[in-house]
């Protein structure tokens, strides 16, 4: 079974009074570098996505908004010098560690999924623990903070 939705059919959210257009909230682009099949030449980043206004035909192209010479940047510049469209997918909502990773300031070089693809091995790594605590995310905690005989664990996210 097939579900098919179109672009006309998600929520037509503005922010502003004067937007441009109708915008996708939080959504997640993945692209690869048009030169390798590799994953670790991807980008997964947080961007604009405009459903509706400007000159866009509807249920056929949207807006992608984005900064110049990063990430993705670097991607459309190649395929654009090789005469190809550059092809992204575009996630709306997923695992935390996703959205995460989309608009984590890594190194350039650094894939995103890569980051992302770690945190299930860093979780599920903590047994017994009182919890871990990294700057930006609470890993894992006890349910009642004190019992590191306990082998059952939560997530927090």
């Amino acid at each position: 079974m097939t579900c098919l939705t179109r672009i006309d059919q998600l929520p037509q959210i503005t922010c502003w009074p004067k937007d441009g257009g109708a915008f996708v909230l939080l959504p997640q682009v993945f692209s690869q570098d048009p030169d390798t099949d590799s994953i670790l030449r991807s980008n997964l980043g947080m961007y604009r996505i405009q459903l509706s206004g400007n000159r866009y035909r509807l249920n056929e192209e949207v807006g992608l908004h984005y900064q110049l010479k990063r990430g993705i940047s670097v991607h459309h510049q190649k395929a654009l010098a090789r005469g190809q469209a550059l092809k992204v997918s575009i996630f709306i909502g997923g695992p935390p560690a996703h959205a995460l990773a989309a608009v984590m300031p890594l190194p350039e070089g650094v894939p995103e999924v890569a980051f992302a693809g770690a945190w299930p091995v860093v979780i599920s790594g903590i047994s017994g623990t009182t919890g871990l605590w990294f700057p930006w995310m609470l890993i894992s905690v006890s349910p009642d903070g004190c019992c590191p005989d306990r082998q059952s664990r939560r997530s927090v996210w």
